[in-house]
């Protein structure tokens, strides 16, 4: 029985052991070693004694011991480790909490400070500052929770410490801390108001101008030199020799002379304002010209006057010829035909009119308009019949016998495919008659028939529908040399006002 209680006891030792201290036990070893020490061999027993029993609260208590020194180890580390790795924290709290840092005592007081060469010469005055330290609140300042620590200045200042000039605001610069500072607009160009093909009005241009005028959504401009510029309607710029020109969709572009193009394609302009010439890179090209031009491909080069289409082949030039001529190095094309121009002359020719051009081209859908005379009235072009100019408006009361009308600036000779546009407002409902003098046969005349009055009305006539006054069965022929122009009611008498004039030529 004595033996069953001491095998208990041991395992509920063993047991408490191994929960406290996590370690498996072993009686035995010890307990025999005990023994065999004691007990010489001759006197052993066979039975071996019973092991001393031992108090419960012994093994409870060395477990909260090592507990103990746990906790004691946690809360020097958290409280006794920063105050080492931190020197001089002791005086930063206490500054903190407005506390002098050292205090008088008994045994302090009138003690001499160390001489210089007994203090701690481990930190330089001159080097470096030492990082910024975080000071840590006292425990009775977490109570409505997390303090906040007021940030220490990067540098202590005293009442004599004057602060440094702030630079200005309007200074460019980088910012010394690497933010919360911007340069002002004008610093620095903005990419995207920068065009890279901007042309350069300031620079001068080599090359002689050759376009008056062109119109169309926008142009690239690749010059001789290899510059490029990139164009939009209506700014300044002129078309020069070397050109290599571009257009975004179809533009139109008026010559010097008063010949008109219109290209759908690429094209570079070369020569001079009375012999142009032109490589045709791309497209086809629609000419209106009174001076033969020069268009040239890889293969061939065609020589146009009149009007007519060329669009670029493999070989050379489809070519549509309208009205005039287009001539090879020994060949030649006449009105009204089309061909395939290659380097051994024109082939396949078929007959062709206007309307098959049309019906070829996309963009030659739209007529083009070749503006031959134009006069905006802004002034008086000549003598004037009757009426003044005011405000780019001529006006005036105008009856059968005296119309409203003026002498041009200079005689102009109308050609096929001439027409007369202008726009004008009467006061009074009437038949108005359109008549034009030629230098050298007499009067050309048409009737335009009822007119409202009270708006402005624009017409449009081919000269070639007008009539000699004194013989209405002649009819104007190309050639007449026109000098002047004017509107006269034909039965009564009305105010009348004239805007503006023009010729244009349009192809037949």
């Amino acid at each position: 029985m004595t033996n069953e209680r001491e095998q208990l006891s041991d395992q509920y030792l063993e047991a408490q052991l191994r929960e406290e201290l996590g370690i498996e036990p072993d009686l035995s070893e010890g307990v025999l070693s005990r023994y065999y020490a004691k007990h010489p061999p001759e006197k052993r027993r066979r039975v071996i004694p019973p092991l001393p029993r031992k108090a419960v609260w012994r093994p409870i208590a060395a477990a909260a011991v090592v507990l103990l020194a746990a906790g004691l180890t946690t809360y020097g580390l958290v409280t006794v480790l920063p105050n080492q790795l931190q020197p001089g924290h002791r005086e930063e709290v206490q500054a903190e909490r407005n506390v002098p840092a050292k205090q008088e005592t008994k045994e302090t007081k009138g003690t001499p400070e160390k001489p210089d060469a007994e203090k701690d010469l481990s930190v330089d005055p001159e080097s470096e500052a030492a990082p910024e330290r975080k000071v840590i609140p006292d425990e009775a300042e977490w109570e409505n929770g997390a303090p906040e620590v007021p940030e220490k200045p990067d540098t202590e200042t005293t009442p004599d410490d004057k602060p440094e000039p702030k630079e200005p605001d309007d200074v460019v610069g980088p910012d010394p801390n690497g933010m919360g500072r911007t340069d002002p607009p004008e610093a620095f160009p903005d990419p995207a108001k920068e065009d890279p093909y901007a042309p350069d009005k300031t620079a001068a241009r080599p090359g002689r101008v050759l376009v008056s005028m062109w119109s169309g959504d926008s142009l690239k401009v690749t010059r001789a030199d290899g510059g490029e510029s990139k164009v939009k309607e209506g700014e300044d710029f002129s078309i020069r020799a070397g050109d290599r020109i571009t257009p975004r969709g179809v533009a139109e572009f008026m010559l010097l002379d008063g010949g008109l193009l219109r290209l759908d394609g690429e094209i570079t302009f070369e020569g001079e304002p009375e012999a142009l010439k032109l490589t045709l890179h791309d497209g086809a090209l629609y000419a209106d010209v009174a001076h033969e031009i020069s268009v040239a491909s890889e293969q061939v080069t065609a020589r146009l006057a009149g009007v007519g289409v060329l669009e670029q082949r493999l070989h050379g030039f489809d070519v549509f010829c309208i009205s005039g001529t287009v001539r090879s190095t020994n060949d030649g094309l006449e009105a009204g035909y089309r061909a395939r121009l290659e380097d051994d002359g024109f082939k396949h020719e078929k007959a062709i009119g206007w309307d098959d051009v049309q019906r070829e081209f996309k963009f030659l859908r739209e007529t083009p308009r070749r503006s031959m005379l134009r006069e905006e009235l802004t002034e008086a072009p000549g003598e004037l019949f009757g009426g003044a100019i005011e405000g780019g408006v001529l006006k005036g009361e105008s009856d059968p016998a005296s119309g409203l009308g003026f002498y041009l600036r200079q005689p102009y000779a109308f050609q096929d495919g001439d027409v007369v546009r202008f726009r004008f407002k009467v006061d009074k409902a009437c038949e108005l008659i359109l008549q034009f003098g030629s230098e050298d046969s007499g009067n050309w005349r048409h009737k335009l028939g009822g007119i409202k009055p009270g708006e402005w009305i624009e017409y449009e006539l081919p000269l070639v529908d007008l009539y000699k006054t004194t013989d209405v069965a002649v009819g104007a022929q190309p050639g007449l040399s026109f000098k002047f122009f004017q509107l006269h009611p034909e039965e009564t008498t009305t105010g009348m006002e004239i805007d503006w004039v023009e010729i244009v030529h349009t192809p037949e």
